[in-house]
């Protein structure tokens, strides 16, 4: 028995398990909806009251613009009453939410399928590039249903 699925899906697999997700499983899995109930898996972001870890630092939304910028759009045609709120968030991408990926954690100093733990630094990846890293540097939920 395999102890992990590095190479399932070929050399090239940038999706594990994500490779389960046909059209099909997708297509089953609303058919299977019978409420229409929503369970909200978010949770808030916040500085307190959540597992924090100190290299981490604290989650932080600052707020770029709110009801105090109204008006702002008018130059731009906007009728009176337009507006918009924008917030940034700064935070660790395993803190209060959790965002994965298949180069979250490494063995062996290999990432999902061999991939070298040293091409891992960063994510400056094009977002039209179809390189082997650019899917693998990206959140596990980024997918598409198209």
């Amino acid at each position: 028995m395999s102890t992990n699925n590095w190479g399932r899906w070929g050399a090239d697999d940038e999706r594990g398990a994500l490779n389960h997700l046909t059209p099909e499983v997708i297509k089953a899995a609303a058919a299977s909806i019978t409420t229409g109930k929503v369970y909200s898996l978010g949770i808030p972001i916040q500085g307190q009251g959540v597992p924090l870890l100190d290299y981490r630092g604290t989650p932080m939304r600052l707020t770029l613009q709110d009801g105090t910028d109204d008006g702002m759009y008018a130059s731009y045609g906007a009728q009176p009453g337009t507006g918009a709120h924008e917030d940034v968030l700064v935070m660790a991408s395993h803190t209060t939410s959790h965002m994965d990926a298949l180069i979250h954690v490494y063995e062996d100093h290999k990432h999902y399928n061999g991939v070298p733990y040293g091409e891992m630094r960063h994510l400056v990846v094009p977002a039209n590039s179809a390189s082997r890293r650019s899917t693998a540097s990206r959140p596990a939920q980024s997918f598409s249903t198209s």
